[in-house]
């Protein structure tokens, strides 16, 4: 990942919810499904 700006930051955010979770309660972002938990990484400015 990278910064337009070396100065500024693109620090991405992670977000673990239960494994049941439906796509439609998840927040935007991609999505890694694993066995007891669906992990979302959000960019900034998506």
């Amino acid at each position: 990942m990278r910064a337009d700006d070396n100065d500024k930051h693109a620090d991405p955010a992670l977000t673990a919810h239960p494994a049941g979770t439906p796509d439609d309660l998840l927040p935007a972002g991609d999505v890694l499904d694993k066995d007891h938990c669906r992990l979302v990484f959000r960019r900034p400015g998506t």
